[in-house]
């Protein structure tokens, strides 16, 4: 069985998380980044790229409004669904991040 290493933010991936969270509270305001309060345990194949380079995982609502995502269905689950409202913002913040990193680096 091939199983993917854990996908951790090491030790240099702080800028790369100030950056996120410095884009999308830009964006959308400071309420819509929320630092989760524990780690997940959870294998993913970026984990292959965070062994090389320093980078950090983030994660994009896509409950509906006024659903509680607590109670949603996870991502590998057929029952899963996506409100695709979530999808443009995603990519504005990834946008974002790359824009201002070409333009400033890690500030």
């Amino acid at each position: 069985v091939d199983i993917h290493p854990r996908a951790v933010n090491r030790a240099g991936a702080a800028p790369v998380v100030a950056l996120g969270q410095s884009v999308t509270s830009e964006l959308f305001g400071e309420q819509d980044w929320v630092t989760l309060p524990a780690p997940i345990m959870g294998a993913e194949d970026f984990s292959y790229v965070l062994e090389q380079v320093p980078g950090a995982m983030f994660f994009l609502g896509v409950a509906a409004e006024g659903d509680d995502w607590r109670s949603a269905c996870s991502i590998h689950s057929p029952r899963m669904y996506v409100d695709e409202a979530a999808l443009p913002r995603g990519s504005a913040v990834l946008a974002g991040c790359a824009l201002r990193f070409l333009e400033r680096g890690f500030d």
